[in-house]
């Protein structure tokens, strides 16, 4: 309870903090002109705006919650869908390569490690469209889903929504949407799938190596039970704590993501919303993406502290 309490007095202050800094660029962007207001004055009814919810408007005279709100599902599948595809295949790799140290299965894993790092995202994404998209005529470059799928957005995830339309399209809207969602994936997932292979290889090849492993290998347990049933437990703490790490970061890969294909989601909408020089738009927006990954960091810190015992005795 202590460490939930904790949790949630950081992300409070992180909030506050997030809070201040957004009052402070919108005092100097807006328009000065006419009366001259203090801060006092333009304090007060910035937290009393954001306390009730009210958060302005577009200058096409929408509501900036609302807009933020129907665009955040296509940024948030893009990103989960990132994860899992990362947890799929990094996982894996790195058992692959904890296991096989210094042979052809090591190699290939700490090659692909190394690339992930060292190449951009916007690089892999400009490939990806050159290769598949115009060259082979394979997957599509941009949206979410096709024109001639008049989906009805229920859930605001395009998946869901495309099975939801099963009775009128079939499985056809679903695969659809997925090879439209394929390409965003794999560029963006190429990062987290490179932490993810590492630190199970790292994690992995420590646990493999201790006293308690070597007395079950003797009790004649075989090697792939204490890879994959005890090991593998033990990595789940140091991955939870790299990739709460990783989080805001990987959502700059998704700005880049969102706008080379044309992905309607909210970091797109921000962009737009440069364009056209909406400053209300940008900041207010900017601060309820940034309290979304303040909540999700917060989410995440907690839950690497109920996996980890270690943390939860330290603390």
């Amino acid at each position: 309870m202590n460490a939930l309490m904790r949790q949630l007095s950081y992300a409070l202050a992180n909030l506050l903090g997030v809070a201040i800094l957004c009052f402070i660029v919108l005092f100097f962007v807006q328009d000065q002109s006419g009366d001259a207001v203090s801060w006092t004055q333009s304090f007060n009814t910035f937290f009393a705006s954001i306390s009730s919810g009210e958060f302005g408007v577009t200058l096409d005279g929408q509501p900036i919650w609302s807009e933020v709100i129907t665009r955040l599902p296509a940024t948030i599948e893009l990103w989960i869908s990132a994860f899992i595809l990362a947890f799929i295949f990094g996982i894996p790799a790195g058992v692959a390569s904890a296991t096989h140290l210094n042979r052809w299965q090591d190699k290939w894993v700490e090659s692909f490690a190394l690339i992930g790092f060292s190449l951009p995202v916007f690089w892999w994404a400009l490939l990806l469209v050159l290769w598949f998209s115009l060259e082979l005529g394979l997957m599509p470059v941009s949206e979410r889903i096709s024109f001639v799928y008049d989906i009805e957005p229920i859930s605001g995830f395009i998946l869901l929504d495309s099975l939801l339309a099963y009775s009128k399209y079939g499985f056809n809207a679903f695969v659809n949407a997925l090879q439209h969602l394929a390409m965003p994936v794999i560029v963006l997932a190429i990062l987290p799938t490179a932490i993810v292979a590492r630190v199970t290889k790292t994690a992995l090849k420590n646990v493999l190596s201790s006293d308690y492993i070597r007395m079950a290998k003797g009790q004649g347990i075989s090697e792939k039970q204490l890879v994959w049933k005890y090991g593998l437990a033990n990595v789940a703490a140091p991955l939870l704590q790299i990739l709460t790490l990783q989080l805001s970061s990987l959502f700059t890969g998704v700005f880049l993501i969102e706008y080379i294909f044309s992905w309607p989601g909210v970091t797109s909408w921000l962009l737009e919303r440069i364009h056209v020089g909406d400053k209300q738009s940008v900041i207010m927006g900017g601060f309820l993406i940034a309290s979304f990954l303040v909540l999700i960091n917060a989410f995440m810190d907690t839950l690497s502290n109920l996996v980890n015992p270690r943390i939860r005795r330290s603390r």
